[in-house]
C-alpha cells in the first residue's frame, strides 16, 4: 500500500518526464496564487532539463514574474565550474529569457570560500541568509520555503545530505550547513534537515533505472533511514517519476490508485 500522505505523478515514459514534471511544478506555482513565492532548487542531470521546460512554461503565463529562486544545495566550486548547480541552473531555468535574471540568488557569487574550515563555512551559510533576506517581505528567512524540490542519489541522500555526515543532528541559525561527505570530492552546501521539513511543498524528482532500488526502498520499507526517505516520511510529499526508476511494483499501484481516485470523482460511470 503506497503512504496516504504522498502524492505520485508517472510519467509514461523517459521522453515525457520533463514535461510531465514541469507541467506539475507549474500547477503547484500557479495554486499559490498572485502572492510571490519563493522556490528552491536542486542541482543534476534530472531537474536540469525539468527547469528548461518549467521556464518556458511560467514564461508563457506570467507566473514566472511572481516566482524568486534559491539554491536546495551547492557544490564548494567556481560559479563557472562544470560541477557547479548555480551554472546548471542558469543554463536551463534562467535561459532563454523566459524569466527575470535578478529573480535568482545563488549560493556563489563567483568563488568558494579559500579556506575550508569551519569559520570560512559559517561564513558562507550567513552571506547566502543575508542576501535571501533581501528578497520581497514575504519571503524573507525565516519565512519557510513555498516549493523545495529535491533528488534522490542511489545511496539515499538528497539535497547534501549524505548518510555519512551528521545529517540527522546538525542545525543553525539560518538553517543552512557545509558538509564534508567521503562520497564527494568537495565540501557541500546545503539546507538542513530543519530548513527542509519546513517548506510548505516538496516535491521530489527521480528518474532512470539506477534509482529504482533506492527509490523502492523508500517506499516500502519502514526501517530504511536514508536522509530521503526521513523526509519522505516526516511530511507529505510529491513524487514525479518515470517507469523505469518506479519499477513494475510500484508502476502498477500508482496506477490502481489513480484509477481509483477516478472512479471516486463525481459523475463518474
Amino acid at each position: 500500500m503506497l503512504p496516504l500522505n504522498h502524492q505520485f505523478v508517472l510519467a509514461e515514459s523517459p521522453e515525457s518526464f520533463s514535461d510531465t514534471a514541469a507541467a506539475r511544478l507549474a500547477a503547484i506555482i500557479s495554486a499559490f496564487g498572485k502572492r510571490p513565492c519563493l522556490i528552491s532548487l536542486s542541482g543534476g542531470s534530472t531537474p536540469f532539463p525539468v527547469y528548461r521546460e518549467l521556464a518556458r512554461r511560467l514564461g508563457r503565463n506570467g507566473a514566472g514574474n511572481r516566482c524568486w529562486w534559491m539554491q536546495t544545495d551547492e557544490r564548494l566550486v567556481p560559479a563557472t565550474d562544470p560541477r557547479s548547480n548555480q551554472r546548471g541552473i542558469k543554463e536551463s531555468l534562467m535561459a532563454g529569457g523566459h524569466l527575470p535574471q535578478h529573480s535568482f540568488v545563488p549560493v556563489i557569487v563567483s568563488e568558494p570560500p579559500t579556506s575550508l574550515n569551519q569559520a570560512a563555512f559559517n561564513h558562507l551559510c550567513q552571506d547566502y541568509h543575508d542576501r535571501l533576506r533581501q528578497l520581497p517581505d514575504p519571503l524573507q528567512p525565516p519565512a519557510p520555503v513555498d516549493l523545495l524540490i529535491l533528488g534522490i542519489g542511489a545511496d539515499g541522500h538528497t539535497a547534501s545530505l549524505f548518510p555519512d555526515t551528521d545529517w540527522l543532528t546538525r542545525s543553525s541559525l539560518n538553517g543552512f550547513a557545509v558538509f564534508q561527505t567521503g562520497s564527494q570530492p568537495e565540501p557541500r552546501f546545503s539546507l538542513t534537515l530543519g530548513r527542509i521539513l519546513q517548506a510548505r511543498e516538496i516535491v521530489f524528482l527521480v528518474n532512470g533505472e539506477a534509482k529504482q532500488k533506492i527509490l523502492n526502498e523508500i517506499i516500502f520499507n519502514q526501517d530504511c533511514n536514508t536522509p530521503a526517505a526521513h523526509v519522505a516520511r516526516k511530511r507529505g510529499v510529491t513524487w514525479i517519476l518515470d517507469r523505469a526508476a518506479a519499477g513494475n511494483r510500484l508502476a502498477d499501484l500508482i496506477e490502481e490508485r489513480e484509477e481509483a481516485l477516478q472512479q471516486l470523482k463525481p459523475g463518474h460511470l
